[in-house]
């Protein structure tokens, strides 16, 4: 079901407004029909026409109200950045006990409420916990994640840095939120449930809590332990023409441009300028971006889909904890992310998905049952008595922890794989594997 805009706020102009008690309901009503368009299309598709129109009001009348759309979008990235302060200090003290296990569970509960109340700025950021995005992250978040990091070293975690910790915590539950509100690469968004997500950070942050402690958060296994997804649709995905280097020369530079400055700043002028080609050459090929964009999707895949085959290859080994083969593949997998992130990046992009679904939707079925007969061995309390959300965790790792924690303060991406690898091989042992457990 699409969320909604956000209800609970009345207004968003000051109440001594110049322009009048009808100029306030005009103009809350403009942001509320944006807040939806933005929700339901994405930013970059919903135009200030649309919003006019959603509004009932004219193109003329927004901008009475607003300079641009990005202003509208302004206001709610305003409301955020309040409640995500007022967030920030409700982390209770954190421990391997039963209060520290309630705290932790109240606080994302509240994240669930936080991301609820502000899905119309938290869905334009799917790279929260980074510097990139479609748009600018704010700066609050950077001191959203410190405030968090001096909590956790205040709770003594140990094995993990606090700062590495807070940005892989905030990562994942901002992932784990945005696949549940949007339904992105989860076959089975209504069996997500906090209580399983917090069994997961408990254990990410204190490996040693005793079972006793998370009793509360364990129940009767998910119905969906043991089911796996069906998979619908081809699997032979058709090979855009690689033997051609105009193709390919247009193929590698619209997925770097893509990763560079995201899908919607990039038209085909861009492509066939920075390809070094003419328009004409580029037409001979694709009838515009959107079929640059299907083979590209295409590509990726098929390479995807490879790299999926080797995770479900480490999921039938007989070995009891192949947790080094789990790292070797984490390797590989951020290799693949890294090279296609553009491209992976849109299809959380509302306006897209509907184009590349029927292609991506068979693979996404594909991990999720790797993932599943993977997460069947884990040995965390999540893996038996949630395993859908801790195939939810294992997936919101892999989405968000690609990207090094450092780019979160301004570093750029290193080349090495192997640190965010070895990173994530931790995160998911302490959370959900427990592999490494004598």
């Amino acid at each position: 079901m699409p969320f909604e805009a956000p209800s609970r706020r009345p207004g968003y102009a000051p109440a001594d407004s110049p322009v009048g008690r009808r100029g306030l309901d005009t103009r809350d009503r403009i942001l509320r029909s944006a807040a939806t368009l933005f929700i339901e299309v994405g930013f970059d598709a919903a135009s200030t026409d649309s919003i006019a129109r959603a509004a009932g009001t004219s193109r003329a009348s927004v901008y009475q109200y607003f300079a641009s759309k990005q202003q509208i979008f302004e206001e709610f990235v305003l409301a955020c950045e309040l409640d995500i302060g007022a967030h920030a200090t409700q982390l209770g003290g954190l421990g391997p006990d039963p209060e520290g296990v309630r705290a932790l569970a109240d606080w994302l509960h509240g994240w669930e409420r936080l991301y609820d109340d502000n899905l119309v700025v938290m869905a334009e950021f799917p790279g929260i916990g980074t510097t990139e995005s479609v748009i600018a992250a704010p700066t609050f978040i950077a001191k959203y994640i410190t405030d968090v990091a001096a909590r956790l070293e205040a709770a003594d975690i140990a094995g993990i840095d606090p700062l590495t910790a807070a940005i892989s915590v905030l990562r994942i539950i901002h992932a784990a939120n945005l696949f549940r509100a949007r339904g992105v690469d989860i076959p089975r968004p209504s069996h997500y449930h906090a209580e399983g997500l917090a069994l997961a950070v408990q254990y990410l942050l204190f490996p040693d809590t005793p079972r006793t402690a998370v009793a509360e958060l364990i129940h009767s296994p998910d119905p969906a332990r043991r089911a796996r997804v069906h998979i619908t649709g081809p699997h032979d995905y058709p090979d855009p023409d690689r033997a051609n280097p105009l193709v390919c020369s247009v193929l590698d530079t619209a997925s770097r441009l893509f990763a560079e400055r995201g899908y919607h700043a990039v038209g085909v002028e861009d492509l066939h300028r920075s390809a070094g080609i003419s328009r004409a050459s580029l037409y001979r090929f694709f009838s515009g971006k959107a079929e640059v964009l299907h083979a590209l999707t295409l590509a990726t895949a098929a390479e995807f889909a490879d790299v999926i085959e080797q995770l479900q290859a480490i999921a039938d080994l007989p070995e009891d904890r192949p947790l080094e083969q789990l790292r070797d593949w984490l390797q590989t997998y951020t290799r693949f992310h890294r090279a296609h992130r553009g491209v992976v990046r849109t299809w959380f992009d509302p306006t897209v998905r509907a184009q590349v679904n029927a292609v991506i939707a068979p693979t996404n079925a594909q991990l999720w049952n790797a993932v599943a007969d993977l997460v069947e061995r884990g040995r965390r309390p999540v893996a038996s008595s949630h395993p859908t959300a801790a195939i939810v965790t294992f997936l919101s790792v892999i989405v968000r922890m690609t990207e090094p924690v450092t780019t979160t303060l301004g570093d750029s991406h290193p080349t090495d794989p192997g640190p965010a690898a070895d990173l994530m091989t931790t995160l998911l042992d302490r959370a959900v594997l427990g592999w490494s457990q004598q």
